[in-house]
């Protein structure tokens, strides 16, 4: 009898404690429902979400970047290779928008695709805002906001997620370098901004 009231007691806990987390989660001076929610992630994942408003920012040279540190997706091949330029990691001083340079190296490929990404916290959403090319210089991307999703092949962009932000938005720089294996002086450009 004491076991199955401690088991309620528990239940009851732990539900008063998810429901105050959930309190804090939602994103401030916007209305957008339930969509921004921790709760709203999870029950509406096919509702489309708002385009973050964007602030201007400067995307670095490719050839400027030089700390490229090697990070984990759970992907189904673990053999193809992701990297982060730490040097180009910044956070949107006004828009909260975490962004980098990425490159991804399929399995048993000389080829490594590189590009320029940002990741909205907030809404749960990445962008692709520029391609590296041969020459070493960017091609523009058209391509608009999309929902971070574990089970596809962009998997990445969700390990990168879980690296950069936390509750309440994006980690400050040196925690999210720190979280992809760098040490914070790896990081030497970028906004003053202390996110």
């Amino acid at each position: 009898m004491k076991t199955s009231k401690l088991a309620v007691l528990l239940t009851l806990a732990l539900s008063l404690a998810a429901q105050a987390g959930e309190m804090g989660t939602r994103p401030q001076g916007k209305d957008s429902g339930d969509s921004g929610s921790l709760l709203g992630k999870i029950w509406e994942p096919d509702k489309p979400r708002p385009a973050p408003e964007e602030q201007p920012f400067d995307v670095p040279a490719l050839s400027s970047l030089q700390n490229w540190k090697t990070f984990k997706a759970d992907y189904v091949s673990r053999e193809t290779r992701f990297e982060i330029a730490t040097d180009s990691l910044t956070v949107g001083e006004q828009d909260n928008i975490v962004r980098f340079a990425v490159a991804i190296t399929p399995k048993g490929s000389q080829l490594r695709n590189v590009r320029f990404e940002g990741i909205d916290c907030e809404t749960q959403q990445y962008r692709v805002y520029q391609y590296g090319s041969a020459d070493g210089s960017w091609q523009k991307s058209s391509q608009p906001w999309k929902v971070i999703t574990k089970n596809t092949l962009n998997v990445f962009e969700g390990a990168l997620y879980e690296e950069v932000c936390g509750l309440s938005g994006p980690n400050k720089l040196e925690q999210s370098i720190a979280n992809l294996g760098g040490k914070p002086t790896d990081r030497l450009r970028g906004s003053s901004n202390p996110k």
